[in-house]
């Protein structure tokens, strides 16, 4: 259970406290559109409905304040204000009134957590901030088509994920900005014009009207747009499927309201959703824009490494700056989890700062990934347009960073290798690096926490005449994991890879 100051918050059977307010807060909308309506109808029976109605949306104005939710809060806040403003009723701000006053004085921490709101330090904020800005500038990388469904949190982990923050995300907890990032701009902008268009049409006819009840049901789908500007709700079944049902009822109610009204329609109502909804869509695309122009990277793609191997995938980036050389990183495809692996570290940011352009592939070990390590080392010869070319392995990965440092590649721009954590003595003779000390025809560097594999390969280097060294990386980098390694060894390799361009420049 979620908590806030050690009280808890409530969720009922959603998944979070924030999803719960959102359904919250578009039933309260509906039932005090209902309640108003019957309020203002003549007989007892209708009043005592009315009383009835009022009497629910209170109790759950006081569930909505205890999920301490505040873009519930703010949603219906908001919602509320719009009702009050159609129908030109003050029984609207009454009851802004007195759920304010309920949150500050019977909500324990109630205050505490509304004042929150203005820290603009505040985890929760901060962390939405940082989504929110790398949302958009992953929409701008790609603005027509968008990335993968599952990709987009792994995507903004290693390319705008503060280096000192942590926290993992799948969604971009906004629905407007995890669509632009899923689906792209042409999509969101689709659904954009569609609500927006029934909201506004729904709008000026409940105002013209006096029609309480629609004037509610828009209100309620703006309650969701709300809400769903601080959480990813359109993933929620309990809660997208109110909403859609709000959204016909309220097409439905439109609909007779034109016929009975027979309402005359202006080019304003075909131009102001239309410049609403790319309003928005333009929006998220210039802040994704600057965001990206102060960024390490100019440019950065997913390619599939081969015809045949379609769930492979390269990466290639590069720099802001003209790159000073062409890094290729082997990464472990069995040790970095999952799907996550074709994403890399996101010290590669660190790279890109220093003037590098990058590619990456997650290998498999063995002969297959092997095999694959030579496509991806033919990939980025042909990008790599005269570039000074290193080669950076990571675990068994490094294995093909050292093999691959053989007479062809040489030929072809390679100028150097980093093994990290290689397994240097692997059992099979073909992928074992100790065994292929005589093929190695560019200087390296092995980089690791175990000196008595790195001893026996640097002998044999030595007496085959070979520019290899070694470096051991600190005793406490036996307990950390392989991703944890590779981000620690990060600086030193881009010393190291310096000094092999140092050597390869020189006469």
């Amino acid at each position: 259970m979620y908590r806030y100051l050690n009280n808890p918050r409530l969720q009922f059977f959603f998944i979070s406290p924030n999803i719960c307010a959102a359904w919250l807060a578009m039933m309260i909308m509906l039932l005090f559109g209902f309640a108003h309506a019957c309020s203002l109808r003549k007989g007892k029976k209708y009043r005592w409905t009315a009383y009835c109605m009022f009497s629910v949306v209170l109790g759950l104005s006081y569930m909505l304040g205890m999920t301490y939710s505040r873009g519930g809060i703010l949603s219906i806040l908001l919602s509320m204000t719009i009702y009050s403003a159609l129908t030109r009723s003050k029984i609207a701000l009454a009851w802004i009134a007195m759920f304010l006053l309920g949150i500050f004085l019977w909500v324990p921490s109630g205050t505490d957590r509304m004042l929150s709101t203005a820290h603009i330090n505040d985890g929760s904020i901060a962390h939405r901030l940082w989504l929110w800005r790398g949302a958009c500038g992953l929409t701008a990388m790609r603005p027509y088509c968008g990335w993968k469904p599952n990709d987009c949190g792994k995507l903004y982990a290693q390319w705008y994920r503060p280096e000192q923050v942590t926290e993992n995300y799948r969604t971009m907890i906004n629905d407007t900005l995890t669509i632009s990032v899923r689906h792209g701009l042409p999509v969101l902008f689709s659904l954009l014009l569609i609500i927006f268009a029934v909201l506004w049409l729904a709008g000026r006819i409940a105002y013209t009207s006096h029609d309480k009840i629609l004037v509610a049901l828009v209100c309620a789908c703006l309650s969701y747009l709300v809400g769903a500007s601080f959480s990813t709700l359109y993933e929620q079944p309990e809660v997208v499927s109110w909403f859609i049902c709000l959204v016909i009822a309220t097409i439905c109610f439109t609909v007779g309201r034109c016929l009975l009204n027979k309402f005359n329609f202006k080019l304003l109502d075909c131009c102001i959703p239309v410049i609403a909804a790319l309003l928005v869509c333009g929006t998220i695309w210039l802040i994704g824009c600057f965001v990206n122009a102060g960024m390490s990277f100019r440019h950065f793609e997913y390619r599939q490494m081969s015809q045949d191997m379609q769930n492979k995938l390269v990466l290639f980036a590069s720099p802001n700056q003209t790159p000073k050389a062409l890094i290729i990183f082997f990464l472990p495809a069995d040790s970095f989890g999952g799907g996550e692996n074709i994403y890399g570290l996101p010290s590669f940011r660190e790279w890109l700062k220093d003037g590098y352009a990058i590619v990456s592939a997650a290998l498999e070990s063995g002969l297959q990934g092997f095999e694959a390590s030579k496509i991806v080392l033919t990939t980025a010869f042909e990008v790599a347009d005269g570039l000074p070319v290193l080669a950076v392995g990571v675990g068994i990965a490094g294995n093909y960073a050292i093999l691959n440092s053989d007479n062809k590649t040489r030929a072809l721009g390679l100028c150097g290798f980093i093994g990290i954590n290689a397994s240097l003595d692997w059992p099979l003779e073909s992928l074992s690096p100790l065994a292929q000390v005589n093929k190695i025809e560019v200087p390296g560097y092995l980089i690791d926490n175990k000196n008595n594999e790195m001893d026996k390969f640097l002998q044999v280097a030595k007496a085959e005449e070979k520019s290899v060294q070694g470096l051991l990386l600190s005793e406490n980098s036996t307990d950390m994991t392989l991703r944890e390694k590779t981000t620690t060894a990060t600086p030193l390799a881009i010393q190291l890879a310096a000094q092999l361009l140092q050597k390869e420049s020189s006469p």
